[in-house]
């Protein structure tokens, strides 16, 4: 590949099969754990954030030792299931976050080699169509259509989109 060429990855027919099976699973166990929330939900119940979290897990420790400022109303059992499921579930948000990360970082790296390979491309048909290659302007026509702004002006922007 033309140009920098920053990043060279390449998947077996039989390495995307094993991700996606990978991934299959995942989505089936999760599935029946898992909660999607509305818009208007996600705004309603928030989330425990930094903010919260030492407070959260003092109360929850100290009424371990201190189990009388328990109200009656509140199942404990249910509390730490709650609190065992919360741990297990960042631990696992973590790791996917981690793994979300590197395949975006991945795939704008190669966009950004196929923008620039095209970019090479693109200069290399406006070259022969200023020297009059035939078949040249057709394409280089038909490309600088990107660059063309509302105004009729052509961009100088380099940017991957």
């Amino acid at each position: 590949m033309a140009l920098d060429n920053l990043v060279h990855v390449e998947f077996t027919d039989a390495e995307l099969d094993e991700i996606n099976q990978h991934l299959t699973r995942l989505e089936s166990i999760l599935k029946s754990k898992a909660i999607q929330l509305s818009t208007t939900e996600n705004k309603r119940y928030g989330r425990l954030g930094e903010g919260n979290e030492n407070w959260v897990n003092t109360i929850f420790l100290d009424t371990e030792t201190a189990p009388e400022m328990i109200p009656p109303f509140v199942d404990r059992t249910e509390w730490a299931a709650h609190e065992k499921v919360r741990d297990q579930l960042l631990t696992i948000n973590s790791r996917l976050d981690a793994l979300a990360l590197e395949v975006v970082e991945t795939n704008r790296m190669v966009g950004y080699d196929i923008y620039h390979t095209c970019l090479a491309v693109y200069q290399h048909a406006k070259y022969l169509n200023k020297i009059g290659v035939p078949g040249s302007k057709h394409l280089y026509n038909k490309w600088s259509i990107q660059f063309v702004h509302k105004g009729g002006s052509k961009s100088t922007d380099t940017s991957t989109q």
